[in-house]
């Protein structure tokens, strides 16, 4: 049986007294930015991750950008009883890795990926930019530049 993986970002995580979770700022296709270098107090990936078998402990993640290894881990995880979803025999659970303070460099394609299946698989991205319309002035300016 294979197992699964996603990734949630967002700018908080945070758990409370009843056992809930609550992620704040969640992302979903891009992380828009007002200028590179960008200084996020707090950035959050949320790592879920859906197994049939409870010996999957040892996962390791690589966080990448634009194809540069820039985090790696090997995180140990324990399933607890409350993980197992029994009617459907699947075992689900979450893990948050918090940077904080992170800084962008640059616009790039962000990828987080996890040790599944017996090798590393890509579980989410999100693409890190400026808005549209502070793209395009800045294309125009370049386009200026080059024409002096």
């Amino acid at each position: 049986m294979k197992e699964y993986g996603f990734v949630e970002f967002c700018d908080d995580y945070r758990e409370e007294k009843n056992g809930k979770v609550t992620l704040v700022g969640l992302y979903q296709n891009d992380l828009i930015v007002a200028n590179f270098p960008a200084l996020l107090p707090k950035f959050v990936m949320v790592i879920n991750i859906m197994t049939f078998n409870k010996t999957t402990t040892d996962i390791p993640v690589e966080i990448e950008i634009d194809g540069e290894v820039i985090i790696t881990a090997n995180t140990k995880f324990s399933w607890q009883d409350k993980d197992l979803l029994k009617k459907l025999n699947i075992w689900r659970g979450a893990f948050p890795i918090i940077l904080s303070p992170f800084v962008f460099q640059k616009e790039g394609a962000l990828t987080v990926r996890i040790g599944l299946n017996g090798k590393m698989e890509n579980i989410g991205q999100i693409y890190i930019r400026k808005p549209k319309q502070a793209m395009m002035h800045d294309q125009k300016a370049k386009k200026k530049k080059q024409k002096k």
